[in-house]
């Protein structure tokens, strides 16, 4: 029960529409319903508050090994040029007997690097171009990975590679795979989901790509090897391409394939591979299949924007600056992965609330409506992070068991711990390009307004897609209706 009303049972359900969502009028308070004991003792209210809204840029996003790393470049008018390299080292990982070592007679025909996908943004049926190099230095497993990590790179390996994103593959399935007793199957036409670079082709070799095959002779080839010989690998869009960005996923299809031509004693020559991993590699067969591959090689992406042709947002250079809803039409922007972010000032009316005496406060919900038709190029995110901040933007900092962690703001669910979790600002879709997000924080407005002291108060709010301690990355983008996110905060009136 929430304090300081712990002597009523207060419940209040609020219904929505999206008229209601932009209203600034004062509803009857009677009619959201709150359940009282004595109705004589109490009445009921609410108070909507607005803040001044701005557009920031955080920097220091985490991309180490997250559930997708992305390459491509793409542009709009809107916030400029986004583009993603990624940084990954390699594994060896197949059984020892099919190194071509094991094989006489070997020779190569061809080595390709296959990586699988799950996100495109921009053009899926334009090939892609990339430029596959070697790292200097292999990423160190105790180094610091992240958006804005730079790497020095190496000898490129092959430049202006073409790779489609609309391949096709026939094969079979079960025609009826909801009935366990049918099993009859027929053979189908489905979408390859794998982008494939050839490094080298038939008779086309190159010296680093023959090297690495020569070594491949070796029967005791092993992890120390490979790592003397290839760092790990750089894939970046090529110079003059543009209008894509390729999210590919954790899978045991990214590797690079050695296809080479080898007989043994009792087996003619024919054609077999040998492959070296990246991302995340095959399990052993002792971990079960759900379970997280911790021995997998490392790897992250680097994501810059150019925002010269931005408009006012060109002057988001550090985390200090800033751009007001009013100086581009009353919007603000929260995009994952860039790094964009909505710094929500605190209403001095919610301030004001801490010296009544005569109210319990109830339920408080922040209400952010997305601008209709304004975000046609990337998906909105699912919910969105409220994290308290300092004037300089910068996210204040918690001590919790001798870890330095975000202020991220709680919600008023309850985890299986027993344990306050984190706030969630969960999107509605009200059909016709009418959505909204909601999420309820009436425990933090009220230690906020009751607990809190003015010295541990955050100067700021920043509404954020990415949560840091979440893996995921992606480049999903809302852009917010600034002049109606509203904080509705509702309270009982003590008689």
């Amino acid at each position: 029960m929430n304090w300081p009303a712990s002597a009523f049972r207060l419940t209040a359900t609020l219904c929505f529409s999206a008229a209601f969502l932009l209203t600034t009028s004062c509803d009857d308070p009677n009619d959201i319903r709150v359940e009282l004991p004595d109705p004589t003792s109490l009445t009921t209210d609410y108070s909507e508050f607005k803040a001044p809204v701005a557009t920031i840029l955080q920097d220091s996003l985490e991309t180490l090994k997250a559930d997708n790393f992305l390459v491509g470049r793409i542009s709009d008018a809107a916030l400029g040029t986004t583009t993603a390299r990624s940084f990954l080292n390699l594994q060896v990982n197949m059984p020892a007997d099919s190194l071509p070592a094991k094989f006489s007679g070997t020779v190569l025909d061809s080595t390709v690097m296959i990586m699988s996908f799950n996100q495109v943004y921009g053009s899926a049926t334009q090939a892609v171009r990339f430029d596959v190099s070697a790292l200097q230095q292999k990423l160190d497993d105790r180094s610091s990975y992240n958006a804005n990590t730079s790497v020095p790179v190496g000898q490129v390996i092959g430049a202006n590679l073409a790779g489609s994103l609309n391949r096709t593959r026939r094969q079979r399935q079960r025609i009826a795979s909801t009935v366990t007793t049918d099993t009859a199957t027929a053979v189908v036409t489905v979408q390859d989901r794998t982008v494939r670079l050839a490094l080298s082709r038939p008779g086309q070799i190159s010296g680093f790509v023959g090297s690495i095959f020569s070594a491949l002779q070796a029967e005791t080839f092993s992890q120390a090897q490979l790592d003397a010989l290839w760092k790990g690998i750089a894939v970046a869009p090529t110079d003059n391409f543009t209008g894509t960005v390729v999210g590919f996923n954790r899978s045991n299809d990214l590797r690079v394939i050695f296809y080479f031509r080898g007989a043994t004693a009792t087996t003619p020559t024919k054609r077999r591979t040998y492959s070296i991993y990246f991302g995340s590699p095959p399990r052993g067969a002792s971990e079960a299949a759900t379970s997280i591959n911790l021995n997998a090689p490392r790897y992250f992406t680097q994501i810059t924007s150019d925002l010269s042709t931005a408009g006012p947002f060109a002057r988001l250079t550090n985390g200090q600056a800033a751009v007001t809803s009013s100086e581009v039409g009353g919007i603000t922007y929260v995009q994952e992965g860039v790094g964009f972010g909505t710094r929500l000032d605190i209403p001095a009316g919610l301030k004001a609330l801490k010296d009544r005496k005569d109210i319990a406060i109830n339920r408080a919900e922040l209400i952010i409506p997305v601008k209709p038709f304004a975000n046609a190029l990337f998906p909105l995110p699912r919910r969105l992070y409220l994290y308290e901040a300092n004037a300089n933007n910068q996210v204040l900092k918690s001590l919790t068991n001798n870890f330095r962690t975000d202020r991220v703001i709680l919600g008023d669910s309850i985890g299986g711990q027993g344990q306050r979790v984190e706030a969630q600002a969960r999107l509605y879709d009200l059909g016709n390009n009418n959505n909204y997000y909601s999420v309820l924080i009436t425990n933090y407005v009220q230690n906020y307004i009751y607990t809190q002291t003015d010295a541990t108060r955050p100067a700021t709010l920043i509404l954020s897609p990415t949560l840091r301690t979440l893996p995921t990355l992606t480049l999903n983008r809302a852009v917010l209706d600034a002049d109606n996110i509203t904080l509705r905060v509702y309270y009982s009136k003590l008689r």
